[in-house]
C-alpha cells in the first residue's frame, strides 16, 4: 500500500523501525533522568528527515530518504580532585585520602601483618 510520508503513518515504514529507535532513545533519557536527578542538564532526543533528490534527466521522480535518530544525556564527570604535580610530569594522587594529596595516613594494615608476623 502506497502512503505519503508523515509522522503520524512512520510506524508503517520498515515494520516500524525509525519509530522503536524513537522510543528506545526517549527511554535511555528517562533512565538517566532516574539515575541521575541531580544533573538539570537537558537531555534530547532528535530525529532527523533527510532526503536526497535523485537526479533523472530534468526531474525528480524519485528521493533517497533516511530517518537518524540520537539522543544526548549529560556527560558524566567525577568531583574535582586537588593533586599533586611533580617535576617529572607525574600528577600524584594519595589512594587513601583522594581530597588531600599531603595527608599523611597510618597504615593500618601494614602494622596489622606486621604484628601478627611476631606473635607466630
Amino acid at each position: 500500500m502506497l502512503r505519503a510520508l508523515s509522522l503520524e503513518n512512520l510506524e508503517c515504514l520498515d515494520f516500524g523501525i525509525a519509530r522503536e529507535t524513537f522510543d528506545q532513545q526517549i527511554k535511555r533519557i528517562a533512565l538517566d533522568c532516574l539515575d541521575r536527578p541531580e544533573s538539570t542538564d537537558p537531555r534530547k532526543v532528535i530525529m532527523e528527515v533527510i532526503v536526497r533528490p535523485i537526479k533523472e534527466q530534468k526531474t525528480c521522480e524519485h528521493v533517497d530518504v533516511q530517518i537518524k535518530v540520537k539522543s544526548s544525556i549529560p556527560e558524566y564527570h567525577t568531583k574535582v580532585y586537588d593533586m599533586k604535580m611533580r617535576a617529572n610530569g607525574l600528577i600524584i594522587f594519595n589512594e587513601d585520602s583522594p581530597d588531600n594529596p599531603d595527608q599523611s595516613t597510618i597504615a593500618f594494615e601494614q602494622e596489622w601483618k606486621e604484628g601478627h608476623n611476631h606473635d607466630s
